[in-house]
């Protein structure tokens, strides 16, 4: 029974320091640990990873390896976001420069990436292509076709062929619209940003 069950863990970082830097009241081993103990009960896995903006492409590649090691490659990624109401975005106001209230979905950046935009989203997509909704990589769309009911096939489909654009640095960087480094949030009034 429990081989049809994932448990979705909020991994959020593959380093002790990432943890730390997210609050999270954890450790990499003890993560490691959950892991393990899902694992040994028949559960599958599902985690989620927090990319930060701030990253270097080191940061990337240990996150690369330590989801390599621990065979998580079901498994989603978000941006950093700085969510309203929080000292988090109290704290990161002053370098936001989001346009629209809308890219507050941690699939934005809100601020420019040390790597620049560009590097960032080649790095940030090439994370998702090493993930199980890659359809050119670990598993087909026959793959997921097999295990789907013939009722949902559409549904499926349709579903994939959207998180193919994870994949893709141009989606990102189509959407990616910052306001100049001078006129950062704090300069504008809440009700001023887009609804859009």
């Amino acid at each position: 029974m429990a081989r049809e069950f994932d448990i979705f863990f909020g991994l959020e970082a593959a380093t002790n320091e990432g943890l730390s830097s997210l609050m999270k009241d954890a450790t990499v081993d003890q993560t490691v640990l959950g892991i393990e103990v899902a694992r040994r009960l028949g559960y599958g896995v599902t985690g989620n990873f927090v990319i930060d903006p701030a990253w270097g492409e080191a940061d990337f590649e240990r996150l690369w390896a330590f989801v390599e090691r621990h065979q998580l490659h079901q498994a989603g990624f978000t941006i950093l976001t700085p969510l309203p109401g929080t000292s988090y975005f109290d704290q990161m106001r002053p370098k936001l420069r989001a346009r629209r209230w809308a890219h507050f979905d941690m699939h934005h950046a809100l601020w420019e990436p040390s790597l620049g935009a560009a590097r960032f989203f080649e790095l940030y997509c090439e994370t998702w292509r090493r993930s199980v909704l890659n359809l050119r990589g670990r598993k087909s769309l026959w793959q997921w076709m097999r295990e789907v009911d013939p009722r949902n096939a559409l549904f499926l489909i349709r579903a994939l062929r959207r998180t193919q654009r994870l994949m893709q640095p141009a989606h990102y960087l189509a959407e990616y619209d910052l306001a100049p480094p001078t006129e950062s949030i704090t300069s504008v009034p809440v009700g001023a940003m887009s609804r859009c």
